[in-house]
């Protein structure tokens, strides 16, 4: 008999959840409201009722399927349209004046060497002297002065400030921090002291979160009073209790560049273990009564939730967790006779509760790979059967690691633009090495609860949590610094993204099935991507052009020509800083070679368009003979403008670096008046100049 590949019988769930999702991105990509959605949702609810009480032709049956996928459809996009805190009539910024006094409680809290960042719940805003109820989040970063307070979670605050909308990136390709917070209900930001910040009431959380958050920074003395605070803290906080806020970027570059950066952010693979410990321990118990099924349900779910609510309950734990919840449900009661059921009914209520988090990069890398674990794993396995009990415990181990990555490497390449070339090594280390650090941790704070006999043992389990994690550290610094540890600059469109799961998947899919129209979709996927690449090679032969980037602090710019360019630099920022601004777009350029050069004043050529380039005010000894295409004023603030135009003629002037806004406006004037064409990087965002 034919295997099939799914049965769609068994999935009731996952067919909804598909129109739902697509509800979902319909209503992203047009951002309108539909106003009569809820009424044609409720005629399509009564007309789906409607046919289950009458009797029609077996040729229509596919009516009452078609309504109730409609209706799913329409509901993913009205939640999603109306999730939105903006259109909340009195959300705060329908009262944003200069000045703001606003009212509200601490979310959350995260201190930082030189300032405190939190996120407030607004509840009230002064306007005209008057306070009016307010809704919305906000987004605070707050200087710590002479008057510096500690601000913790729960804290109600009184704040005198101005409050800023979060702009777009200003630079080509960059990180989308206004996107990432807009996907949180948070579009407005301030800055400010802590001076300016008055506590009107102490410790106002919700008990229950207020008290695991007690109990998680106990835990940290106790990490810290055990491994002290180099790097051994940093990863064990971050693996235990979830707490990022002392890793460093070395340690996070190491983690990163090997692929196994998961294992830092508490999410699967520790909710797993901890699910696995408590599976070892009610393992004896395998009574089918009724009682000791709730018994397990609620002692499973009780280490799970205790668990996330223990780590902080980041997003990552939460998803999580309300995955593991579903699966022991389903386990329990044999519910589910496809996995796949259960990981859609998981995904469907999160998307229901929050739609925006379909756009959540740790939402969908979380789903994939638990996809792609289920899909891959076994048939990986399968590939290879080893008789050693620890060499089939490894490979074990290396088959979820393949399976995972197999589910989530086009998505990662899209987002991360590299790909972990000793992922599978990583793995072999960290997963088995997270379990004992759990494991060992879970033991330290329980017997440091217990006075001088236990107290000693919590010594000796300390040391072994101390080794055991500077072995895990040892082993992932030493794999980043092997040969060609990570492959870098590998860009991707969304097109490639669905293609590439086409490839993957249809090759699985044509073996298992031994189907040709699966094996005819992967070497399709296959050549339309091998077309897509050297297109886009073709075009990068092609290209010339400078990019001047958009920062405050300090210049730079890009002069690219095919896959070579040169790096502009005034040479005052940090390497990792002009990395930041610049990598992705030289991702996406396909530059292969670069070489840094100074600023300064002086002439660039680019194919026949002369650019000059004034930096630090620095005015050259006569005038260039060329006409100057364009004018670039490199951290020029004090030149004279209008003299500097009228003498150089330039057909357009692009200045970068901060500027006072009077004196922009003056500038800017002055350029209109020339009738010159002029660009503003840091209000206008960073400049392309390609020569046509």
């Amino acid at each position: 008999m034919q295997e099939r590949l799914l049965n769609w019988k068994e999935v009731p769930i996952l067919r909804v959840l598909i129109p739902f999702m697509l509800g979902i991105v319909l209503a992203h990509q047009l951002a309108a409201e539909w106003q009569w959605g809820i009424y044609l949702l409720m005629a399509v609810i009564g007309g789906s009722f409607y046919l289950q009480l009458v009797k029609i032709p077996f040729q229509w049956r596919w009516l009452n399927a078609g309504l109730l996928y409609l209706a799913f459809f329409i509901l993913g996009y009205q939640l999603f349209y109306y999730h939105n805190d903006l259109l909340e009539t009195n959300h705060f910024q329908q009262f944003i004046q200069k000045e703001n006094r606003v009212y509200g409680t601490i979310n959350s809290a995260v201190k930082y060497d030189d300032f405190i960042k939190f996120e407030l719940d607004v509840e009230a805003i002064e306007v005209n002297r008057n306070w009016n109820a307010a809704s919305g989040n906000l987004y605070v970063y707050a200087k710590p002065d002479a008057l510096n307070s500690e601000l913790k979670y729960g804290d109600m605050i009184r704040l005198d400030t101005r409050i800023k909308p979060i702009e777009s990136p200003k630079n080509p390709y960059a990180f989308d921090f206004q996107n990432y917070l807009a996907y949180q209900n948070i579009f407005h930001q301030t800055f400010t002291r802590i001076s300016s910040i008055e506590v009107v009431k102490k410790n106002q959380a919700q008990a229950l979160i207020a008290a695991a958050l007690q109990q998680r920074n106990r835990f940290l003395s106790i990490l810290k009073k055990h491994l002290g605070n180099g790097e051994e803290f940093e990863v064990a906080s971050a693996l235990i209790l979830g707490n990022k806020d002392f890793l460093s970027q070395k340690t996070k570059s190491a983690y990163s560049d090997t692929g196994a950066m998961h294992v830092l952010a508490v999410s699967g693979l520790h909710v797993g273990i901890i699910f696995a410990i408590v599976g070892l321990i009610l393992r004896r118990f395998r009574s089918k009564n009724l009682v000791w099924k709730l018994g397990r349900i609620l002692i499973n779910l009780s280490a799970i939730w205790g668990f996330a609510l223990l780590t902080g309950a980041s997003a990552s734990v939460i998803r999580a967790s309300v995955m593991f919840s579903f699966f022991v449900i389903a386990k329990e009661f044999n519910k589910s006779r496809s996995i796949y059921n259960t990981i859609a009914l998981a995904a469907l209520c999160m998307l229901a509760y929050d739609p925006y988090l379909l756009y959540n990069v740790g939402f969908q890398l979380s789903f994939l790979a638990v996809i792609g674990i289920i899909h891959f794993q076994q048939r990986i396995y399968r590939l290879w059967i080893i008789d050693n009990k620890l060499g089939n415990w490894i490979w074990i181990l290396v088959s979820v690691g393949i399976a995972a990555q197999l589910g989530t490497l086009p998505i990662s390449l899209y987002y991360f633009h590299q790909f972990p070339s000793y992922f599978m090594l990583s793995g072999i280390i960290v997963v088995p090495a997270a379990g004992l650090i759990l494991g060992l941790g879970i033991a330290l704070f329980f017997f440091s609860a217990f006075p001088v006999m236990a107290t000693t043992l919590a010594m000796i389990i300390g040391k072994i949590l101390y080794w055991s994690v500077w072995l895990m550290n040892s082993l992932i610094f030493g794999l980043q610094n092997l040969p060609f540890a990570k492959i870098e600059g590998l860009w991707i469109g969304l097109l490639s993204v669905f293609l590439l799961y086409l490839l993957i998947y249809g090759v699985s899919i044509s073996f298992k099935l031994k189907s040709k129209q699966w094996l005819f979709a992967s070497t399709f996927a296959l050549l339309f991507l091998s077309g897509i690449a050297l297109y886009r090679s073709i075009v990068q032969y092609q290209q010339e052009g400078l990019v001047v980037y958009a920062d405050q602090k300090i210049s730079h710019g890009d002069a690219y020509y095919q896959k070579q360019l040169i790096s502009l630099n005034d040479q005052k920022g940090n390497p990792s800083k002009i990395n930041y601004i610049t990598q992705n777009n030289r991702f996406r350029l396909g530059i292969k070679e670069q070489q840094q050069l100074p600023l300064k004043t002086g002439l660039l050529h680019l194919n026949g368009k002369i650019i000059f380039i004034i930096h630090d005010n620095q005015l050259p000894k006569g005038n260039p003979e060329q006409d100057i295409d364009l004018l670039w004023l490199s951290n020029s603030q004090k030149i004279d403008l209008e003299n500097t135009v009228l003498d150089y003629q330039p057909k357009k002037v692009v200045i970068d670096g901060f500027l006072w806004e009077e004196k922009r406006r003056s500038w800017q004037k002055m350029l209109y008046e020339l009738q010159v064409e002029h660009h503003f990087v840091m209000k206008d965002g960073a400049y392309s100049f390609t020569p046509d």
